[in-house]
Protein backbone atom coordinates (compact mmCIF):
# COMPACT_ATOMS: atom_id res chain seq x y z
CA UNK A 1 0.00 0.00 0.00
CA UNK A 2 1.22 3.71 -0.23
CA UNK A 3 2.13 5.58 2.55
CA UNK A 4 -0.90 7.97 1.94
CA UNK A 5 -3.33 5.28 1.96
CA UNK A 6 -1.79 3.52 4.59
CA UNK A 7 -1.95 6.93 6.69
CA UNK A 8 -5.23 7.36 5.76
CA UNK A 9 -6.32 3.48 6.97
CA UNK A 10 -4.54 3.79 10.22
CA UNK A 11 -6.34 7.04 11.04
CA UNK A 12 -9.74 5.54 10.14
CA UNK A 13 -8.57 2.67 12.66
CA UNK A 14 -8.08 5.12 15.61
CA UNK A 15 -10.86 6.67 14.61
CA UNK A 16 -12.94 3.38 15.19
CA UNK A 17 -10.98 2.64 18.38
CA UNK A 18 -11.78 5.92 19.63
CA UNK A 19 -15.33 6.11 18.71
CA UNK A 20 -15.90 2.28 20.04
CA UNK A 21 -14.22 3.47 23.57
CA UNK A 22 -16.95 6.57 23.53
CA UNK A 23 -20.00 3.51 23.13
CA UNK A 24 -18.18 1.47 25.88
CA UNK A 25 -18.42 4.48 28.34
CA UNK A 26 -21.25 5.40 27.67
CA UNK A 27 -22.71 2.12 28.61
CA UNK A 28 -20.60 1.55 31.54
CA UNK A 29 -18.50 -1.44 29.91
CA UNK A 30 -15.58 -0.41 29.52
CA UNK A 31 -12.97 -1.83 31.50
CA UNK A 32 -9.55 -0.13 32.52
CA UNK A 33 -8.16 -1.91 30.23
CA UNK A 34 -10.22 -0.59 27.25
CA UNK A 35 -9.30 2.94 28.52
CA UNK A 36 -5.46 2.05 29.07
CA UNK A 37 -5.09 0.46 25.77
CA UNK A 38 -6.89 3.44 23.63
CA UNK A 39 -5.15 6.37 25.26
CA UNK A 40 -1.95 4.80 25.13
CA UNK A 41 -2.27 4.31 21.05
CA UNK A 42 -3.56 8.12 21.32
CA UNK A 43 -0.52 9.40 23.10
CA UNK A 44 1.87 7.40 20.83
CA UNK A 45 -0.15 8.78 17.99
CA UNK A 46 0.09 12.41 19.10
CA UNK A 47 3.74 12.25 20.28
CA UNK A 48 4.29 11.18 16.64
CA UNK A 49 2.42 14.07 15.15
CA UNK A 50 4.30 16.50 17.33
CA UNK A 51 7.43 14.53 17.04
CA UNK A 52 8.15 13.66 20.48
CA UNK A 53 9.55 10.77 21.61
CA UNK A 54 7.90 8.81 24.46
CA UNK A 55 10.00 6.28 26.62
CA UNK A 56 8.26 3.25 27.56
CA UNK A 57 7.98 2.94 31.25
CA UNK A 58 9.49 0.12 33.45
CA UNK A 59 6.93 -2.29 34.87
CA UNK A 60 7.48 -2.62 38.74
CA UNK A 61 9.44 -5.52 38.19
CA UNK A 62 12.43 -3.97 36.36
CA UNK A 63 12.11 -1.05 39.17
CA UNK A 64 12.41 -3.52 41.63
CA UNK A 65 15.62 -4.81 40.09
Amino acid sequence: STPLYSSAASDVYKRQQMDNLCAKICHGQASRADITRTTRRLGDYIAAVYGFEITKQRTRQQAVR
